[in-house]
């Protein structure tokens, strides 16, 4: 005999506080394969999303979908990715939305570090190569002076970027985990 089969949809209540958070069930993900220039292997994914519900809202949602806080209104920020968890008869999801512009404040300067990292490390390491023993120190002292700034743009830019994310909880516990994407971290 076989054991009773449980109900593929359970409750789902959202709340997102003040904010109109979106909330995304993932359709289908497409995957294609290649290289660049003959050389590089290269992957690239492309995943469709349908819209479930705006918080707040109550809605029956499949318990093994993938779901996600959207961000098409540019005033929450992207969550990552999350299940429902299992054996619940009921879930409520508390939606705690990060700021959509402070986040990409965050993001912009992290891309800025980041580069400003690069031009650094190039700055140093090609610096005897200049003609003169002046240009040298010069461009040397360029390289820390440009790492000095990367360290404060990255400094600053990744603590604004994780404490504006969007985070999920499902009955008291966090479900959306982090998650490296082509867009960056998404916590």
């Amino acid at each position: 005999m076989m054991p009773p089969q449980r109900d593929a949809r359970v409750k789902v209540t959202v709340d997102a506080g003040p904010k109109n958070a979106i909330v995304e069930r993932l359709v289908k993900t497409d995957e294609s394969r290649g290289r660049v220039l003959f050389l590089v292997p290269n992957r690239a994914e492309v995943k469709s999303w349908e819209q479930v519900c705006v918080a707040p809202c109550t809605v029956l949602l499949d318990r093994s979908s993938t779901y996600r806080i959207g961000d098409q209104d540019e005033k929450v920020t992207q969550s990552g990715t999350f299940t429902l968890p299992p054996g619940a008869e009921e879930v409520k999801l508390d939606v705690q939305p990060g700021d959509f512009w402070w986040h990409n404040a965050g993001t912009n300067l992290i891309g800025l570090g980041t580069a400003a990292a690069i031009v650094s490390g190039a700055l140093i390491t090609l610096a005897p190569t200049w003609d003169s023993k002046d240009s040298e120190k010069d461009v040397r002292l360029g390289g820390f002076i440009t790492g000095a700034a990367a360290l404060v743009l990255l400094g600053a830019g990744i603590p604004i970027a994780i404490l504006t994310r969007t985070h999920v909880k499902a009955n008291d516990t966090k479900v959306a985990r982090p998650q490296l994407s082509p867009n960056g971290f998404a916590f």
